[in-house]
């Protein structure tokens, strides 16, 4: 947590890779946007790992809208 200057890991899943394209983008976009709405550095990472998960599990760079709206975000 930057605010407190002390390191958190925060866990994932593992993820059925197909294609790392655009795992990097998707990552580093989710963890801009979440912390745009507020959400602490922490929830924000957590869904950028699960983003960035259903990415590498497709072939390309970008989900569907199906796709996107299939990760849930609890």
């Amino acid at each position: 947590d930057a605010s407190t200057n002390t390191e958190t890991t925060v866990p994932t899943k593992p993820a059925n890779v197909i294609d790392t394209i655009g795992a990097g983008d998707s990552h580093l976009g989710t963890i801009i946007a979440c912390m745009k709405k507020e959400l602490t550095l922490s929830e924000s990472v957590r869904r950028a790992n699960q983003t960035a998960s259903a990415v590498v599990g497709v072939s390309g760079a970008t989900l569907t809208d199906e796709q996107f709206s299939a990760i849930s975000f609890k």
